[in-house]
């Protein structure tokens, strides 16, 4: 970490970033190049996370922030380099969300559009394939993304 910035090289492309939290038991660290506006994040949980000094984000922030930044490089690259597709799946999932809405039982309504929209991000993140999935917190970034994109061409991830 040089001067607050993140630096590392990943397939051959110079990334940055920065941390923009850190404390014991969480990291947030934020792309600065080549893409803007998406952070990644990482909490430590459970018995294990308090109590060991040496368990610490502050000791390891420089290595755990420079993954962090390398999985958000690679999860905005793949949405760049796949928006038009992730944009006809999305207009797909809107046609049946509009259909789904029919369902006169809320219960039931509610269930179907929850499972439509994880089709959705299961469909454009199989970690299977791509080895990367979608978080919760994710999915409205994402979301955002795409609509901007749909409507004026704006990749808003991009200087």
């Amino acid at each position: 970490m040089i001067d607050g910035v993140l630096k590392t090289t990943v397939d051959g492309v110079q990334v940055e970033g920065k941390i923009v939290e850190l404390t014991r038991t969480f990291i947030k660290v934020e792309i600065t190049a080549p893409y803007i506006t998406w952070t990644n994040c990482l909490i430590k949980s459970g018995p294990g996370a308090y109590p060991h000094p040496k368990n610490s984000f502050l000791l390891t922030y420089e290595e755990t922030g420079t993954k962090l930044l390398a999985n958000a490089y690679r999860k905005i690259k793949y949405i760049d380099d796949s928006i038009d597709r992730f944009c006809l799946l999305h207009d797909r999932l809107i046609d049946e969300i509009a259909a789904a809405n029919e369902i006169n039982d809320a219960v039931i309504r509610s269930s179907v559009i929850f499972k439509l929209e994880g089709w959705f991000f299961s469909q454009i993140f199989s970690k299977s394939v791509t080895g990367i999935i979608a978080s919760y917190d994710e999915r409205e970034k994402i979301t955002e993304i795409l609509e901007v994109y749909k409507e004026s061409g704006v990749k808003i991830y991009l200087r």
